[in-house]
This record gives C-alpha cells, structure tokens and sequence, in this order.
C-alpha cells in the first residue's frame, strides 16, 4: 500500500503514511525554504506604518496599548511616590497648593491622568464583547470604536473639572481636617 508515493507502515491499528524522522525532516526542509525566502528579500514588517492607511481599528488597538502601557509606568510610578512620601503626605500636598498652579493647568493635569484609565477601561469592554464573538461587522467595530474614543473624551473632561477646587479652598485648616 502507497499514499502520496510513501509506504504505509502498520503502528498498532492505525496506518501511517510516514515515519516520525520523515515528518521531522519534511518540517525542516520547509522551515530552511522559509527563513531563506524573508531573510534574503527587503520584507516590511506588518502591520507597518508606511504601507498601510490608519484605519479606526488600528488606531484604537495602539491607544489601547499605549494606554495600558502609559497607566502602568505612571500609575507604578504614583504608587512607589506615594510608598516613599507616606509619612509626609500632608507637607507635600500642601507644598503642591502653594505651587498656585492655575485651574487650566490642573485641569489639563487631571485629564491626562484620567483619559488613558478611563479609555483603557471602555475600550477593554469592546474586547470583551469580542472574546464573546460579539461585535465584529465592520459597521459596529467602527460605531463602538468611535462611542469608546467619544466617551473617554468627554468622561475624562467630566472628571478633570469635577471638584477642581478654586484657590479660596485650597486652604488647609486643622478644623477642615478633623471634620473629614
């Protein structure tokens, strides 16, 4: 008996048309063709930027990763500050309010901080509509992209100027705090 040329070869109940070596050279042989094949040819790396267009989907996948990315490194960063300066957080908060840092700035502070989490955390709902296989027609990728990109945009605007005390309430009284 042949199949494709190779005899078959009786393993207990079931035949087989090749031998364990032959499948481990046939795999080498192919992996040899492959790498000879995109080392020796100028191939761009995929998805490269220069080749392709910025289409809604690619543009939410890398802010979800620079998100992700950015929130580690900063958020870390915030918790070992805090880690280092737990003993004197009440003299560094007050040093910060004596910086008179104007609204704008804190604003624009407090959205920085709060858009990559807030995107981050409403785009991760996309990704989970998609591990349930839900979502992916062109036409909702794109409206789910874009209430993603618009809620976090104005979520964060929300929070950014929610509480942003005036210079008047920056005061600390030791009335203020005991209250609290």
């Amino acid at each position: 008996r042949r199949v494709h040329g190779q005899p078959l070869t009786k393993t207990g109940r079931a035949w087989k048309a090749s031998t364990g070596q032959q499948v481990r050279d046939t795999a080498t042989q192919e992996m040899k063709a492959y790498w000879s094949k995109n080392m020796t040819g100028p191939r761009y790396w995929s998805p490269h930027l220069t080749i392709y267009k910025m289409e809604l989907p690619m543009l939410t996948s890398l802010i979800h990763r620079g998100t992700g990315i950015a929130m580690g490194l900063v958020w870390a960063g915030i918790g070992c500050g805090a880690w280092l300066f737990a003993t004197h957080s009440k003299e560094l908060l007050q040093w910060v309010r004596d910086q008179n840092v104007p609204r704008p700035l804190v604003v624009l502070g407090k959205f920085v901080l709060c858009y990559p989490l807030i995107y981050h955390y409403t785009n991760g709902m996309r990704h989970l509509a998609w591990d349930y296989a839900l979502g992916f027609s062109l036409k909702t990728i794109y409206m789910t992209g874009n209430a993603a990109m618009g809620f976090a945009v104005l979520a964060a605007l929300a929070v950014a100027v929610w509480r942003t005390a005036t210079p008047a309430s920056l005061v600390v009284s030791e009335d203020s705090s005991k209250r609290q």
